[in-house]
């Protein structure tokens, strides 16, 4: 089947729907107590081909295999950059039913997070240019839109630290 066609492009949108899975956050770093924005869209699948053929559809992205013991190996596209993600967005917005708010939210913070510099610590506000504080908080409100519409499953994570611009309550 050629990439490009309608048919294509719906069958990755079906498997992004089906498979596919957006995050976005802010990552801690501890050593510089500073967060860095992240973003990224996860599909996975037992079939290999299926997803080198939204690889190949797409054009972004990183194939992984993760084998789990005598299980079957597990194959994941990893789309994990901005400009990626504002790809994926360009080609799928009109395509996706059950997750096209959550592409449209990653999509706004991924064009945002093209605007950041390295990690920032947001402890230290006084010494931050304003727009960078503003920018922070811009990704930070479509961060607690997008928590809406993700089920709170996950791992633990290793560092439980405060987002400086949550609001308390």
């Amino acid at each position: 089947m050629d990439p490009r066609t309608p048919q294509a492009l719906g069958y990755v949108a079906g498997l992004i729907d089906g498979e596919g899975g957006f995050h976005l956050g802010f990552s801690y770093q501890p050593k510089m107590k500073a967060f860095r924005p992240s973003v990224s869209l996860t599909i996975s699948n037992t079939d290999k081909s299926a997803l080198e053929f939204a690889y190949e559809v797409l054009q972004v992205g990183r194939l992984y295999r993760y084998k789990h013991g005598r299980r079957k190996p597990i194959y994941v596209l990893n789309i994990g950059t901005p400009v990626e993600i504002i790809r994926v967005n360009q080609l799928m917005a009109d395509l996706l039913i059950i997750k096209k708010r959550q592409l449209e939210l990653a999509a706004a913070f991924a064009r945002k997070m093209l605007c950041c510099p390295e990690p920032l610590n947001l402890y230290l506000e006084k010494e931050n240019p304003k727009e960078i504080i503003e920018l922070f908080r811009e990704l930070y409100q479509i961060y607690k839109e997008f928590k809406k519409y993700v089920s709170r499953r996950g791992r633990n994570r290793k560092y439980s630290v405060k987002f400086p611009l949550e609001e308390d309550g």
